[in-house]
């Protein structure tokens, strides 16, 4: 699916429907029971999340945000350690989605504002809202071994602390090679 999307000019919606298709006709996937294997909730939050960014949007927090970050005269690097590190906050107590839902408007918001590209803006935002590594609460996986390994609260927050630092210098600095920042701003034009 990602390969033909990827190689041809294919949508990735197409793309996903004609792999969830091969499947079920392959018989690795009972149709039957193919609605069992949606994950609902998750699908609401996204649903949910993309309501919030545009109410973000539409009644200019977004904006409002952006120009209050352009004040602050940061260069992109600076830029990406700020957002990266309200991602991660925020990831850290929601869930990933939720944070990336929230935190993508607003970063979109800022690379428009300020006329740059929005890719390492997005980058930043994927890899803050994934990084949850100072709580337990903040992933399922997190969750999952806090009570039956015995750990404390505490205890995440002082081996996550260190890698989530190391994790948020390594990404907001390597970011801006990748994708540089100092292309216009032109998402409905640029391919991902």
């Amino acid at each position: 699916m990602i390969v033909s999307a990827a190689a041809a000019n294919i949508d990735m919606v197409q793309a996903g429907m004609a792999a969830a298709a091969v499947l079920v006709m392959g018989g690795w996937v009972n149709a039957n029971k193919a609605h069992e294997y949606v994950q609902w909730d998750l699908l609401l939050l996204i649903g949910s999340m993309l309501g919030m960014s545009h109410a973000l949007i539409s009644s200019g927090l977004a904006a409002m945000f952006a120009q209050g970050v352009q004040s602050m005269g940061l260069g992109g690097t600076g830029l990406f350690f700020l957002i990266y590190a309200i991602c991660s906050m925020m990831t850290n107590v929601l869930t990933n989605n939720a944070a990336a839902g929230l935190m993508f408007p607003l970063a979109l918001t800022i690379a428009q504002t300020l006329n740059v590209s929005y890719k390492p803006f997005m980058f930043v935002v994927m890899a803050g809202s994934s990084a949850s590594f100072l709580t337990p609460i903040g992933y399922q996986t997190n969750m999952m071994v806090w009570g039956p390994g015995g750990y404390k609260f505490t205890d995440f927050t002082k081996f996550g602390a260190p890698l989530q630092a190391i994790h948020m210098v390594v990404c907001c600095l390597l970011v801006g090679l990748v994708w540089p920042i100092d292309e216009p701003f032109d998402w409905r034009t640029t391919s991902l």
